[in-house]
């Protein structure tokens, strides 16, 4: 126990020193502090423009997940001890270390949330002041198990959580803390996106697809809807204040790039790099195109690993990029020069230089340079801009130094210029997202570096409070970085905390007459799936939308098969789509299943006496339980007056028909036809002889979509293998005891088919053909992906048609 109580000791000695050496100088905190923090202003770890924070204190936050049925409430009021606090720190220390200082803060949060839970079962077990050598097995599985029950409907959540408490175990034990070595096994796994017959299927389903069958309708939500877009082109000859201009350039370019939003918001004024084209022929096609004669890229820190890298724009969007950055650097222009000549004197003035000189500024001024609001009230006029201003220094508690009296209707504030330079300073220091030295850090998260930029140097910057879409305070001389909350708020996303939106502002709606919502990520979403629905291959996707891992690309091939699907669903009210033209002769189906069947012919057969559901299931054979099989058969048998199951023998003729359906309630599909045998427990014991006509007690044919196709096709080949026998038999080739017992085989197969033929063509005439064209009149597409899969579509059949 000493020696455990010892390592603990030295373990939080050695990782306080490492804060100190290595991560105290890049932060704004220190090691006594109850929570460290990220902003702008930390290198590392904890920089970058994202507010995460480390609480090591507080335990009030945790509202279930924490007790069993029948557990005694704790006091979490009383937070973590001082001594336990320390050796949080320290393990936070130490996982950055072990991870060369290129850990997220999510990933630190998530660990210091698992040990914080621990913490509260050792209070609910009785400890007062709980230690780390008392941590045993016990422990972790009942903090486990109380932590998934209350995650439990979240089973990628319960997987991640296990994993990381079995790494945490892991490193405890190595760290010889605990007076055992603990452990804990992960019964959790997160859902394989690979190497999984599923996973495969999946893919092999998608490389395929023109249509699908069962999707997620929600998944839908993710992509930007024809009617958003439309919306978003108009916002650009409505926006009004510089701030929604710069934040529509944003938007604009993460609808043509596809970048996450933080490799967007710090891409640099800079960033842009053309590659002349030397192919002089290559030259004059793009010419004749009206495309620009170069090649154009964005430089940009990409995130997750991607690093540094160059994104090469679209041709068609290089004019709308250089718009864009142009567009931006004219609106924030005056911003960066001032920022620039502040830098120039190591910011002893915020000052604009317009102002520097002089001891006494009128109000004019201050609403000119300083503050002012861009609300529809503020802007009536002169006097209300001035008005608003006034109260705005009031509310920061700075007085006029005189009032000048012009006339008996007009009177000028001034105030003391001092005054107003201890405004700008004390706004930048009770901001939490300005940095003093209006400088951004953050972290390379390939390399683990630490990047610096100067706000002056990134290209979408803005004047505090200029993002604002009401109630605007713009603090003219102060620039402000475009933080996710910005964004989405403009967006009308969710997490922006609802307010109002750039949509809702401008009286702009959607196809169902509400206000477009949309998030940063929606965009990149759009762009995978365009990339997925043309059949880009997965290591071409990744390098293009900067990503590391290709098998991320699987999250955009439900989308993508979605969308082929609602491009063969939309048509407008000419020919949409040249395939489905209703003056096409459709030519002999090649299909060899029936839902390939049904896609290429766009028609299916539909016995109006059975139910929707048996009705599509007799066609596509698309059912899996014994209670689809039975209400399939039970329909068939009384709507055609068929016998399925006259070939099981006599003895059943005496029982109940339900009872002798639910008794036989297999249904296997074969190649051709059906199989009631339970093949699942018992093989055939026919070899499959079923599938060249023989006859067998277990076969049926029940209406598939393809059954006399596939019936025509085998009564033909036994046609003509019947008369190479005669040929064969007059040519001496067979004897006539050989020919004789190959006849009679032959033609008891003939009898089989025939009969079969008689059964399927009962079942077929109850059935009524359905032009599945007919319900494409009066759909549109609603989203940018289905019109990208409709042209792609159009393309493919072109090429097809051609060759």
């Amino acid at each position: 126990m000493k020696q455990n109580m010892q390592n603990l000791k030295l373990f939080i000695s050695e990782y306080k020193a490492y804060f100190d050496t290595v991560i105290r100088h890049d932060v704004s905190f220190n090691w006594d502090d109850d929570s460290w923090s990220a902003n702008t202003q930390n290198k590392g770890v904890f920089s970058g423009a994202k507010t995460a924070t480390l609480n090591f204190n507080k335990l009030t936050t945790f509202k279930k997940g924490i007790y069993f049925e029948g557990d005694n409430e704790v006091d979490l009021t009383v937070g973590v001890h001082k001594e336990f606090r320390d050796f949080i720190k320290a393990f936070m220390c130490y996982l950055i270390k072990l991870k060369n200082r290129k850990v997220s803060m999510s990933a630190l949060n998530r660990d210091l949330l698992l040990i914080k839970k621990v913490y509260i079962q050792l209070l609910v077990n009785g400890h007062i002041k709980p230690d780390v050598h008392v941590i045993n097995n016990d422990i972790i599985l009942h903090t486990m198990t109380a932590h998934c029950t209350a995650i439990a409907k979240k089973t990628n959540g319960v997987a991640d959580s296990q994993t990381a408490m079995r790494s945490l175990c892991k490193r405890l034990t190595v760290l010889a803390v605990t007076l055992t070595p603990i452990s804990f096994n992960v019964t959790q796994k997160r859902a394989s996106s690979e190497a999984t017959a599923k996973a495969k299927e999946a893919a092999e389903k998608f490389h395929n697809a023109e249509y699908v069958e069962e999707t997620d309708e929600d998944d839908s939500d993710k992509l930007i809807s024809i009617q958003t877009f439309l919306n978003i082109v108009a916002l650009r000859s409505m926006v009004s204040t510089d701030g929604e201009k710069i934040l529509l350039n944003m938007l604009l370019l993460l609808m043509v790039t596809g970048f996450r939003f933080g490799e967007c918001a710090r891409l640099r004024t800079d960033s842009l790099k053309k590659l002349e084209i030397d192919d002089s022929e290559a030259i004059n096609i793009l010419k004749e195109k009206g495309l620009t004669p170069y090649y154009l890229g964005i430089k940009y820190v990409g995130e997750k690993s991607a690093g540094t890298r160059t994104h090469w724009v679209e041709p068609l969007a290089i004019s709308l990029v250089e718009i864009i950055y142009e567009d931006t650097l004219k609106l924030t222009k005056k911003l960066r020069t001032h920022i620039s000549e502040c830098r120039k004197h190591n910011f002893n003035t915020l000052l604009p230089i317009e102002l520097q000189a002089k001891i006494e500024i009128p109000i004019d001024d201050i609403t000119d340079y300083i503050v002012e609001s861009l609300s529809e009230t503020a802007q009536k006029g002169e006097s209300q801009r001035r008005d608003f201003t006034n109260r705005a220094l009031k509310k920061a508690k700075i007085e006029p130094l005189r009032i000048e009296f012009v006339n008996s209707r007009r009177k000028v504030q001034y105030y003391s210029a001092r005054d107003i330079e201890t405004y700008l300073q004390e706004r930048v220091l009770k901001s939490k997202s300005l940095s003093s030295d209006f400088i951004l850090n953050f972290q390379d998260s390939k390399t683990g570096k630490n990047v610096r930029v100067c706000y002056e140097d990134i290209l979408f910057i803005a004047p505090e409070g200029s993002l604002a879409l009401i109630k605007t305070q713009v603090i003219k001389p102060l620039p402000a970085l475009i933080s996710i909350h910005d964004m989405s708020k403009f967006l009308g996303a969710a997490d922006g905390q609802s307010g109002t939106s750039i949509f809702k502002k401008y009286g702009l709606t959607d196809e169902n007459g509400n206000h477009p919502s949309l998030t940063t990520h929606m965009p990149r979403h759009t762009i995978n799936t365009f990339l997925a629905i043309a059949g880009i291959t997965d290591h071409i996707q990744a390098a293009i939308m900067g990503r590391v891992d290709i098998t991320q690309n699987s999250a955009y091939q439900h989308l993508a098969i979605q969308e082929r699907a609602m491009a063969s669903d939309a048509s407008f009210s000419g020919n949409q789509l040249d395939i489905f033209d209703k003056t096409v002769t459709v030519q002999e189906p090649s299909s060899s299943n029936p839902m390939e069947l049904i896609k290429e012919t766009a028609q299916i057969s539909i016995n109006p006496d059975l139910n929707l559901a048996n009705g599509i299931a007799q066609n596509t054979h698309s059912f899996t339980t014994t209670q689809d099989v039975t209400s399939l058969v039970s329909d068939v048998f009384e709507s055609s007056g068929i016998d399925l199951m006259a070939g099981l023998g006599v003895a059943s003729a005496n029982e109940q028909s339900n009872e002798l359906i639910e008794r036989h309630a297999y249904l296997y599909s074969l190649d051709f036809g059906s199989c009631m045998r339970n093949l699942k427990a018992w093989s055939c014991p026919y070899s499959m002889r079923c599938q060249d006509g023989s006859p067998c007690p277990y076969f049926t044919v029940i209406g598939r979509a393809d059954d006399q196709i596939k019936l025509e096709s085998k009564r033909e080949s036994l046609r003509n293998q019947l008369r190479e026998i005669e040929l064969l038999f007059s040519n001496g080739d067979l004897s006539l005891e050989e020919y004789q017992e190959l006849s009679v085989d032959f033609k008891r197969r003939r009898e089989s088919l025939m009969e079969i033929n008689v059964n399927s063509n009962k079942i077929e005439a109850t059935k009524q053909k359905i032009n599945l064209i007919e319900f494409d009149h009066h759909k549109k597409p609603k989203s940018l992906a289905t019109i990208f899969a409709i042209e792609h579509r159009k393309k493919e059949h072109l090429e097809k048609a051609k060759s």
